[in-house]
């Protein structure tokens, strides 16, 4: 019931962002739902076809959201990219989200189900997993701040376990070569501590 109340939100907020967001909103051409029946009974160039055509409107989707999450008209706009683009694990995304993982949501507890908790950024860097890890290094070398090394150690934490997490930060800091960014990511894993 959950994953179909999750779906219904995401497609209202795809279509609110649509509107909301772009000057033209974007127009489906058929998308999943006219495709997916077809699939089946299809030979492979018309296969292929489909598949090019899904392809592209994710793409096209992936690049509005990430628009929308660097130059958003509300923080509201902002917070709704970043859930989506972590909703559909748009890997392309995590050097953006990353940018702006302080980004910090009013939680309403009032509320049953929220989509997102105080701090949405690092929920759909959790959910892209893996491969928001050199991210998150990254933004752990080079000292950005507290908060920002913080939430990127959380990020790493929750995409693995803890002792996964102790392993990345121990071979990043093996490898590194400079002081400074070898400095930091020890600091690092005080973090790791307070989870």
């Amino acid at each position: 019931m959950r994953a179909l109340c999750l779906a219904l939100i995401a497609i209202l907020l795809l279509g609110w962002i649509g509107l909301a967001f772009s000057e033209q909103p974007m127009k489906p051409d058929g998308g999943a739902s006219k495709v997916i029946p077809l699939l089946p009974g299809a030979g492979i160039a018309e296969r292929e076809d489909m598949v090019v055509a899904l392809t592209k409107e994710r793409f096209a989707l992936q690049k509005e959201l990430i628009r929308q999450l660097n130059s958003p008209k509300s923080k509201h706009h902002q917070i709704s990219a970043a859930y989506l683009l972590g909703l559909y694990r748009m890997e392309r995304a995590v050097r953006d989200l990353a940018n702006v993982i302080t980004l910090e949501a009013e939680v309403r507890r009032q509320e049953k189900e929220w989509l997102w908790n105080q701090y949405p950024v690092v929920e759909a860097l959790v959910r892209i997993g893996r491969p928001a890890i050199p991210a998150m290094l990254e933004n752990i070398e080079a000292g950005k701040g507290e908060k920002i090394t913080e939430l990127s150690v959380k990020v790493i934490r929750h995409v693995g376990t803890a002792a996964i997490a102790k392993m990345i930060l121990e071979e990043a800091i093996a490898k590194e070569k400079d002081p400074t960014k070898m400095k930091n990511l020890r600091e690092s894993l005080k973090y790791l501590k307070t989870e």
